[in-house]
């Protein structure tokens, strides 16, 4: 199932039509197993890619809290994850259900554990930053679970260990930009992952330094140079958000306002 339905639209259609993803889930419930896991994953991964509906429909018969609980059973497994991470990005898309769904089940924090234990792996880290933007982007839930999971600071490990490999460094970047750039909590927790040696916790010089080494090395790709520009113009917002509080609180203000200048109602 897994090879019919890959890189063929007609095939992905076809297998959602005669029940495939209602048979692949079942299949899974009643013989769960490492290989049979594995093969079930990168099916879901096929079927659901581009496909709206098969997206929904494996949102609906409970695919993605599936795909959570194989990476949570297998987690020393690379293959495993590597395929269970790429399932969640296709079967996320642009189906604010399935991300609600992750998001509930644990995917957030299942995609940042495995980063981390397997950090010597560059297939799951370039899967899992694919995940991790898959599951954050415009997703507020889901971007503070990341940031309450370390997520920050398991993509800039990616960022800085493989920056060979641009793909990995352009996911890297997409998710530092969603983490830095919509939600304040995260924005928060941002800055304080990107301290380095800094008596400031705004000035993030290691994580900037970082960033622009990714441009330096991957400067033809439009991608990925937009994607840092993004990342870098978050990071000088932080700053600016950090000053502007550090002079409020020097003269006696309080979010925002200053002693005497406090609104009467």
């Amino acid at each position: 199932m897994k090879d019919m339905t890959a890189g063929s639209p007609e095939s992905r259609t076809w297998a959602g039509n005669v029940g495939a993803i209602e048979v692949l889930v079942t299949a899974l419930h009643r013989h769960p197993g490492k290989t049979l896991e594995a093969h079930v994953s990168g099916a879901l991964c096929n079927i659901a890619n581009e496909n709206d509906v098969n997206k929904t429909n494996a949102g609906i018969v409970g695919a993605v809290e599936l795909v959570v609980k194989v990476m949570q059973r297998l987690a020393d497994d690379t293959e495993v994850q590597e395929r269970a991470c790429d399932a969640l990005y296709t079967m996320r898309g642009d189906n604010e259900e399935n991300k609600g769904r992750a998001g509930m089940a644990g995917a957030v924090e299942a995609v940042v554990a495995t980063m981390w234990r397997h950090n010597g792996s560059a297939a799951v880290h370039e899967r899992g930053c694919a995940a991790l933007y898959a599951l954050v982007n415009y997703k507020t839930e889901n971007q503070i679970k990341a940031e309450n999971a370390g997520a920050f600071e398991a993509v800039v490990t990616a960022l800085r260990k493989y920056t060979s490999i641009e793909k990995l460094q352009s996911q890297a970047l997409l998710v530092m930009r969603f983490m830095t750039g919509s939600n304040a909590k995260c924005r928060r927790a941002g800055a304080r992952a990107l301290q380095a040696e800094n008596t400031c916790p705004f000035v993030p010089i290691d994580v900037q330094l970082q960033v622009q080494l990714a441009m330096r090395r991957h400067a033809d790709s439009n991608v990925l140079q937009s994607q840092a520009c993004g990342v870098l113009r978050n990071l000088a917002g932080l700053y600016a958000s950090y000053m502007h509080q550090h002079q409020a609180e020097e003269h006696g203000c309080h979010q925002g306002w200053c002693a005497g200048d406090a609104p009467t109602h």
